[in-house]
């Protein structure tokens, strides 16, 4: 729940109606070479599409495995190869008889996921049960105690709630509590879409034979009705951005006025000292409504399929296969599943990220010339506060204290240097044959460490994501800029690159994760991650104005300008102080400038360069924040006068705008 500022993100989910995978096995076809080439297609004029000009050759020889729903070659090709040497890596650990505790703890979790006839087994229990205890429940009040016993242990329930830094000091925590009971699709357009709907309803009915059952099309219309409305009174993506920044404090005695939610387990657990966060209340109270309008039996209808359709997979191939073409057909899923090694290394790098990373690290980034790639990092935060000192519509204050936050600024980079930053999950014993059971032993053991931790001071230094994650981020509440080994590969960065084409890509990073610092967002934390606005009203103003012709010109590029904002503000500034930068860098002679300016420009354009399924790109752009991939390669270029210069860009190309309308942030 923490935000962070991310790169990119992908999204995830372990209902089957969010990207699951369905139960073919499939041949790899997508060739991961050990560098990509980006050749140009000189037949397109870079002034009319850049994206198609710099990407397009690699894009038409390149063929997407069926088993994925998207191809970004900077962050794909990258992930393959790091899946690759996981995959390799637990096939060989199974075999191994020696082991320390983390690599055992990796060896059970892999054993229990490859295990079909005991998931098949598992899974038939767990429904069984889960039938069962919904049996038992008599009362509405009893239904409420049992989702709060569920929330203690870190499973489905209608309440999350984790640690967060105080608004007002970030070296505490505060306790934050946001509905987790969700909709089984993504946003409110696909509740409108009727033949979705129907066959949503009709795999909710198949789940409830499975069941046992007999009214099983009664009960599936119940979680219709419910999700339909539900989902109306869940805030949007482009709502729930500036809530972690939201002065929500409530205390024990007002969420206990929410009865019908049991919430008191919960809060005795909570330090009196700690302060208790609610962004999401408006939700809680239409939760507590909701206990009033519906009867039990349609509560725990509702509850039983959100909380358990998820976990049918080896022991129900049916029901899974016809929630993957569902997936598929109308939220981007892919086509085929991966095959079970390498679904089972996708788990373990998702639950055990860290650890795994921890084993297989070294191998894969030996020697990584760290002190050379924290030079070029420095020579983006140089043209940030250079920028920052000329411009010309902050007030003072606001500029000095721009120039602080990004001054002090931490850079984490490549890895962890200590056991603390690692930050590893708490060792348990797991079993090789009870995968969903494992499960549940992580998430109560992550659960019961929130709790440990809450009354002990934040330690910012913890890495909240394994370093061979391909990605970057930065996290406001501690001021610091994380980039990970995993997304140090070729085209963002090659240490054998002049340091121009390198800004082009790592550059422009640095500069966009960098720049959410002293964005819209990032201006209401200070240099020290405390929620103290140091940019005035009046500033805030100008900067929101300066934003408003993005949203207007990726509104007409089929976007939702205002749910991409932030991100595409954030694409701006990293590409102008990346460009600041590199122009130290290249030659002086003109002809080479010009040539060095354009490698630049190809490699912000190469790091960009992909394809996804129809269906996941329109579930792109109703719920991310990022633009689409051609959007981000395109739309900038039209605001930089050196993109426009070097290859003689002229009024009427589609690319060009003209001096006075382009939009310069900082």
């Amino acid at each position: 729940m923490k935000m962070i500022a991310v790169l990119i993100i992908a999204l995830s989910s372990p209902s089957l109606f969010a990207f699951s995978t369905g139960p073919d096995e499939s041949e790899r076809t997508s060739e991961i070479p050990d560098r990509r080439e980006f050749p140009v297609d000189p037949d397109i004029d870079p002034c009319t599409d850049y994206f198609q000009y710099a990407c397009g050759p690699a894009l038409s020889k390149f063929k997407m495995r069926e088993d994925r729903s998207r191809h970004i070659f900077s962050f794909s090709d990258s992930r393959e190869r790091i899946l690759d040497a996981k995959e390799s890596y637990l096939a060989k650990l199974k075999d191994k008889d020696k082991f320390n505790e983390k690599s055992k703890q990796l060896k059970d979790y892999y054993l229990s996921c490859t295990n079909l006839d005991a998931r098949a087994k598992e899974e038939k229990k767990v429904l069984n049960e889960a039938v069962e205890k919904m049996k038992e429940i008599k009362s509405k009040k009893e239904f409420a105690q049992y989702l709060t016993s569920q929330s203690l242990k870190g499973q489905d329930s209608h309440v999350g709630f984790t640690n967060i830094e105080n608004l007002d000091n970030s070296k505490i925590y505060d306790f934050i509590m946001m509905p987790s009971l969700m909709a089984s699709m993504p946003e409110p357009s696909y509740y409108k879409n009727e033949e979705l709907m129907k066959e949503f309803k009709e795999i909710a009915t198949e789940f409830f034979k499975l069941a046992g059952y007999k009214d099983a099309e009664k009960r599936a219309q119940w979680v219709v009705d419910f999700e339909k409305e539900y989902i109306n009174k869940y805030p949007t993506p482009a709502e729930r951005r500036p809530l972690w920044s939201k002065r929500a404090y409530s205390k024990k005695s007002d969420l206990l006025k929410y009865k019908n939610l049991q919430l008191g387990k919960i809060l005795e657990k909570v330090p009196g000292k700690i302060k208790i966060r609610n962004p999401m209340d408006d939700v809680f109270k239409y939760q507590n409504k909701a206990f009033d309008k519906y009867s039990l039996d349609q509560l725990k209808t509702v509850y039983l399929f959100q909380s358990t359709e998820g976990a049918l997979d080896a022991g129900f191939p049916d029901y899974f296969e016809k929630g993957f073409k569902f997936s598929h057909k109308y939220l981007g899923g892919s086509a085929k599943r991966p095959e079970l090694k390498e679904r089972c290394t996708m788990d373990v790098m998702n639950r055990f990220n860290k650890e795994l990373d921890y084993e297989v690290y070294d191998s894969f980034f030996p020697d990584f010339p760290e002190k050379k790639f924290v030079a070029l990092l420095e020579k983006v935060r140089a043209s940030i506060l250079e920028g920052l000192a000329k411009n010309k519509w902050l007030s003072n204050k606001s500029k000095a204290s721009a120039m602080k936050k990004i001054k002090l600024a931490r850079f984490q980079v490549v890895k962890p240097k200590t056991e603390k930053e690692w930050d590893f999950n708490p060792i348990a014993d797991y079993s090789p044959e009870k995968y969903l059971a494992n499960q549940e032993i992580l998430d109560e053991k992550l659960t019961e460490r929130n709790f440990e931790r809450l009354p002990k001071p934040v330690d910012k230094d913890i890495w909240h994501y394994g370093p061979m994650t391909v990605n970057a981020y930065y996290d406001p509440t501690a001021n610091k800029f994380v980039m990970l080994a995993g997304i140090l590969q070729y085209p963002f960065y090659d240490p054998n690159l002049p340091d121009w084409v390198n800004l082009g890509a790592v550059g422009a990073v640095v500069g966009h994760e960098l720049g959410h610092g002293v964005d819209d967002q990032g201006s209401k934390y200070d240099a020290y991650g405390n929620v103290k606005q140091w940019m005035t009203d009046k500033d805030v103003e100008t900067f929101q104005s300066r934003g408003k012709q993005l949203v207007e010109q990726f509104n007409n590029a089929g976007h939702d300008g205002k749910l991409t904002l932030g991100e595409n503000i954030g694409d701006l500034v990293g590409v102008t102080f990346a460009l600041n930068a590199a122009k130290k860098t290249m030659p002086v002679d003109p002809v080479a400038r010009e040539k060095a300016t354009k490698e630049f420009f190809r490699q912000w354009a190469r790091a960009w360069c992909g394809t996804m399924l129809p269906k996941r790109e329109e579930m792109q752009l109703k719920t991310d924040p990022h633009a689409l991939v051609w959007a981000r390669v395109n739309e900038q270029m039209k605001h930089q006068g050196d993109f426009a210069k070097v290859y003689n860009c002229k009024k009427g190309d589609k690319l060009y705008l003209p001096p006075e309308k382009r939009v310069s942030i900082w």
